[in-house]
């Protein structure tokens, strides 16, 4: 929890620290819980599903937001996926947050990676044990944006096909994934952060830059 504890930003959960009353969380004394704030709307997919005149892109700037932040401090994310995205209603609004850092690392030389999760885990990850970079999780961020936007996921079929499918360099169609805000530029944005060599991917503060540019929220 050493990362959850360092991270404070809008689009991050915030972690508050560890409760070990039994009589709160009708738990046994022996497992004490993980306290973070609490977001009402649940996991992205799920609120979007039923808040559809939802504006998504806004949500896609936060999802951005919150890994750069992240990257600006060498931390790896290592699970980003809708469902690692929660939305968070209050005062100033409705925003998304990245949430679940299980798998997250502060990137050096000897960090490597041993998840695998085919549909939004960076190619170079099949080989299962790589440096792990940020740019892993621009690849990750590129499928959660065509998710989130499109409302439909990026690949069918099994864990073996999907991952062969990965490896291999092969990638959705835009005219599969045609919606109301998936736009040229948008789709250019995703194709950039999903290139196979990871050198050739947009760090997250170009993918700032760029959805700054643009006139949606």
């Amino acid at each position: 929890m050493r990362i959850a504890r360092a991270l404070r930003h809008p689009n991050i959960i915030h972690y508050h620290g560890m409760c070990y009353d039994p009589t709160a969380l009708k738990l046994p004394a022996a497992y004490p819980a993980l306290v973070f704030s609490h977001c009402a709307g649940r996991s992205i997919m799920k609120y979007l599903s039923k808040n559809p005149e939802t504006k998504r892109l806004p949500l896609v700037v936060g999802i951005v937001d919150g890994l750069a932040y992240m990257h600006e401090f060498g931390i790896v994310h290592g699970d980003l996926n809708p469902r690692n995205v929660l939305i968070r209603i209050d005062e100033s609004g409705t925003r998304a947050v990245l949430s679940d850092f299980g798998s997250s690392v502060i990137v050096s030389e000897d960090t490597t990676w041993l998840g695998d999760d085919p549909d939004y885990s960076a190619p170079e990850i099949k080989h299962r044990k790589v440096n792990i970079t940020t740019m892993s999780d621009i690849y990750s961020l590129a499928l959660t944006m065509l998710v989130v936007v499109s409302d439909r996921y990026a690949f069918d079929g099994d864990y073996f096909k999907i991952s062969d499918m990965r490896h291999h360099g092969l990638r959705p169609h835009k005219a599969d994934h045609e919606a109301p805000e998936m736009d040229d530029n948008i789709w250019s944005c995703i194709v950039a952060c999903w290139a196979q060599e990871p050198h050739l991917r947009w760090p997250a503060p170009q993918v700032v830059s760029f959805l700054a540019t643009m006139k949606f929220h």
